[in-house]
């Protein structure tokens, strides 16, 4: 599930609960809600990369990267 890997991302990363809060400024329930129901948007996942140290991206059958979102893709 996207909820599994999402966890699996932060721990792996080190970023916790707290610190998406503070980032997003949003309460702890809010934020486990965002989690539980992967009710992301396409600039919060980008963000989310960023915090993490990670790309986000959509790979083709061989593995390739096709499009890589950036904080170019996010500014407003």
């Amino acid at each position: 599930m996207l909820k599994d890997k999402l966890k699996a991302l932060l721990l792996l990363s080190g970023v916790t609960q707290k610190d998406l809060c503070e980032h997003y400024n949003i309460s702890k329930q809010q934020q486990s809600n965002k989690i539980n129901n992967a009710s992301y948007k396409l600039n919060e996942l980008v963000e989310l990369a960023i915090l993490t140290n990670t790309k986000l991206a959509f790979i083709d059958e061989n593995n390739n990267p096709v499009v890589i979102f950036n904080e170019e893709d996010i500014k407003k």
